[in-house]
């Protein structure tokens, strides 16, 4: 999964995390950035924690401002590297200074899916809609909206059209002149 990353002084990152394709098949961790023409690594300098424990595997990555404090976060959600049969997701908080932890709050982990983050409702809030597997027999659709604290929100389902969740799902967004 990518996504763009946090912002390093003035320069732009991408976020990527997955599994590494060599043994010992560790959860890899990516945060790069442009220097000068050099692309580099910024990813020990990034987290609190080691980011490896809760590196997913066939998961996804979101990045946007949830908590509203003008710094990036992101939401990273699959099944776990060492035991795949085990979920797991964290809420990333950032700290401006290209920084993330995990923050208090989370969404629900699922994988072989697919999320989107964006004001959808147009009220300045940022609304998180994903779809994906939560085991090996059922998928689900989650849409969540974070209110003014940060703080995530389940939407009531009876205020969307009828949906099925969907499996290894890919989410598009467009552009609307808002008319």
């Amino acid at each position: 999964a990518v996504t763009r990353g946090p912002d390093i002084g003035t320069s732009a990152s991408f976020l990527a995390m997955g599994q590494a394709n060599q043994k010992p098949y560790d959860g890899s961790v990516f945060v790069g950035y442009m220097d000068g023409g050099t692309l580099l690594d910024y990813a020990s300098n990034m987290f609190e924690i080691d980011m490896k424990s809760i590196t997913p595997a066939d998961g996804i990555l979101v990045a946007a401002d949830f908590n509203y404090d003008g710094c990036t976060d992101a939401f990273v959600s699959g099944r776990t590297v060492f035991d795949r049969n085990e979920q797991t997701s964290a809420l990333l908080a950032g700290d401006c200074s290209g920084s993330l932890k995990i923050a208090s709050v989370g969404l629900p982990a699922f994988y072989e899916g697919a999320a989107v983050v964006g004001d959808f409702g147009r009220d300045g809030r940022l609304e998180y809609f994903a779809s994906g597997s939560v085991d090996t027999n059922s998928a689900e659709i989650f849409y969540y909206r974070f209110k003014s604290d940060g703080v995530p929100e389940n939407v009531s389902f009876s205020s969307l059209p009828p949906l099925v969740g969907l499996r290894y799902s890919v989410i598009c967004t467009g552009a609307s002149s808002g008319g």
